[in-house]
């Protein structure tokens, strides 16, 4: 910003100044002096000084006057994050927003889309500083934290801004398929992982050993990516005796989520039936014994009856939704 600024500065009697006079009488004389200034950014604070000079004066006159220049401050830098840079879902984040120059100094907020979420600048000499501190989560993946200095010298905020790039877990993952089918039937169970970032890596685990499932199909959406992968096998009498089939959607920082698929069997029976449920939790063995099926999953509160026609019983089994681990006792 560069303004012509007038400083008029008045005193009495100075040096070679001119004047006219009538020698029968005494007379005092006004001398006015002044200078036009183009005031810079660095001439902020500046000081000019005016001297009057006149032999009479033991010393000179001196009058002082400090420049105060109203300017816009710099364009706001953020450190603490490179644009590209990947962070892990519940990571502390710092984030530094720092702008020189500016008077008088700017406000400095941080802004997460259009919300304000902290405005605790500080300023120290001719840098103001806001440093704002946060657990990352999975809704900050593409958020867009910007920072804004404004200003009585600016008509809008001059900004900078970053977006994260976040890698997450997914929240579930969904296990589905048949409610019934026969010995020897051959069925298709789904796998499908809520959003996470990266895809999830889906494996499939049936009787403790590692299976070859389908192609895993995986979707972009707007905050990250779903996996899905289909596992087609035949029920053979090995399931009979209790059978898991246990899933895991693996990521590459190795916290896998879990679901799986109990399924029950009688050998004098015909029918063969697993629950099909929503749930995230570890693997657990349970026993064959119909007395001892005692399933607490994490999941909704929800009745599962599920029933064995064969024309002489009926097995249900209700299962409740619970903080812990699914307990066979």
């Amino acid at each position: 910003m560069q303004e012509t600024l007038l400083i008029e500065i008045t005193f009495f009697c100075a040096e070679d100044a001119e004047m006219s006079f009538d020698e029968d009488k005494h007379r005092r004389y006004t001398t006015t002096s002044s200078i036009t200034l183009y005031p810079r950014v660095d001439d902020n604070g500046a000081i000019y000084s005016c001297e009057a000079r006149h032999p009479s004066l033991e010393r000179y006159l001196r009058c002082s006057v400090a420049i105060n220049v109203l300017h816009a401050p710099g364009i706001p830098q953020i450190e603490g994050y490179i644009e590209g840079d990947v962070v892990t879902s519940g990571d502390m984040l710092t984030l530094a927003c720092i702008t020189r120059g500016g008077n008088p100094p700017p406000q400095l907020i941080w802004k997460r889309g259009n919300v304000q979420v902290d405005a605790t600048y500080t300023v120290r000499g001719h840098v103001t500083t806001n440093i704002h501190t946060f657990r990352v989560d999975a809704t900050d993946n593409n958020g867009v934290y910007r920072c804004e200095a404004s200003s009585n010298e600016i008509e809008e905020p001059i900004a900078a801004s970053v977006k994260l790039s976040v890698h997450f877990p997914p929240s579930n993952v969904k296990l589905t398929g048949p409610l019934q089918a026969k010995r020897s039937d051959t069925i298709t169970l789904t796998c499908s992982t809520e959003v996470s970032n990266p895809p999830s890596q889906i494996t499939w685990v049936v009787d403790g050993s590692r299976v070859v499932g389908g192609e895993s199909v995986t979707n972009k959406m707007a905050d990250g990516w779903v996996t899905s992968s289909n596992l087609t096998i035949t029920l053979t009498r090995q399931i009979l005796n209790g059978c898991i089939q246990d899933l895991r959607a693996k990521r590459p920082f190795d916290l896998p989520g879990h679901a799986t698929a109990f399924f029950w069997g009688h050998k004098r029976l015909p029918f063969i039936d697993f629950f099909e449920h929503e749930t995230t939790y570890t693997k657990e063995q349970f026993s064959s014994s119909l007395d001892k099926l005692q399933c607490i999953l994490r999941t909704k509160r929800q009745k599962l009856t599920q029933r064995i026609s064969s024309g002489m019983m009926i097995l249900q089994t209700t299962c409740y939704a619970h903080s812990e681990d699914c307990p066979i006792g």
